[in-house]
């Protein structure tokens, strides 16, 4: 049951970093403004993105949100699963 659970989590987390680099990337490319892939991406990712705008000073035309987003999402991975795991084969 454990290890269901730390896999979700970890996929979870992976799917939504991977929807932040989708975003990032199709920033890149001029895609139709109406797209709806677009729109679902910037639906899931802006909360987050927009909370490390915030936080984090643009430098130019570079907006560092999206790898602070990425590295966070990657740290709380990184205590989610330890601490699961930690605390499940322990008992």
């Amino acid at each position: 049951m454990i290890n269901y659970l730390l896999t979700f989590i970890s996929v979870s987390i992976d799917l939504y970093t991977f929807a932040i680099l989708a975003r990032v990337l199709m920033s890149w490319f001029p895609t139709n403004q109406g797209s709806r892939l677009k729109s679902i991406l910037y639906d899931l990712t802006e909360p987050l993105l927009r909370y490390f705008r915030r936080v984090l000073p643009r430098l130019g035309m570079i907006d560092l949100s999206p790898i602070a987003a990425m590295i966070s999402m990657d740290i709380l991975k990184f205590i989610l699963m330890y601490s699961i795991s930690y605390i499940a084969y322990s008992l």
